[in-house]
Order: structure tokens, then sequence, then C-alpha cells
């Protein structure tokens, strides 16, 4: 989560650059003077939530490029070829071969997307 931080006196939600590893956006959520109990779980839920939010996409994100490096390794070493091209640029599958994987990523994670949801 990034150091993102609205100014002291901010009397706004602030929305901080994107997070690194789960590309969400962090909130830093206002809190006044005279908050309510009532606003004050509202905005305790909304944290609660963004937390949940924050966890589950980096969990993802993570699990996502592992698995994608992984298919990718076990694709070009079938080939014969290595992670590096001759020029020593990194070595790819073309979005027909990667299609294979994105199908079987989603296939393989639709229940905790149905969870999610």
């Amino acid at each position: 989560v990034s150091r993102f931080g609205p100014p002291r006196k901010s009397c706004y939600d602030w929305i901080g650059p994107p997070d690194k590893y789960s590309n969400l956006r962090p909130v830093h959520f206002y809190i006044p003077e005279n908050e309510s109990p009532l606003e004050r779980k509202l905005r305790e839920l909304r944290q609660e939530t963004q937390e949940w939010n924050q966890q589950f996409w980096a969990n993802q994100n993570l699990t996502f490029s592992k698995e994608k490096e992984e298919f990718i390794h076990s694709r070009l070493k079938a080939k014969g070829l290595g992670l590096r091209t001759e020029s020593g640029q990194k070595a790819t599958l073309n979005a027909e071969e990667m299609a294979g994987f994105y199908k079987e990523f989603l296939s393989k994670n639709f229940q905790k997307h149905m969870y999610y949801n």
C-alpha cells in the first residue's frame, strides 16, 4: 500500500494512486470531528471492505502472475526454447498460445470469483 495521504486539514475522502500489487486505488476516509456513531460504523465498514478488496486482489494478482510465468516457462521449454531470445529479449508466447492459460485460469478460479461477487 502506498504512503499517500491527504493534507491534515482535508475534509474529504481522498483517493490515492493505484497499489502496485492489487491495482486498487486506496481511499483515505475523512473523519469529521462530530462523527455520529452511525457515521462511524459506516466508515469502518467501508474501510473493512476496502481492506478485504485489497487483500483479495493482491493475492489474486500475485497468483495470476506466478501461474502465468510458470505457464510461459513450461511452454517455452516444451518448444525447446529458453527464457531469452538470441538478442537477449524476454521470450514470449503469442496471443493464441496464451489464450489457453487465460481460459484455464478463469475456469480454475471461477468459484473464488463467484464468492467475491
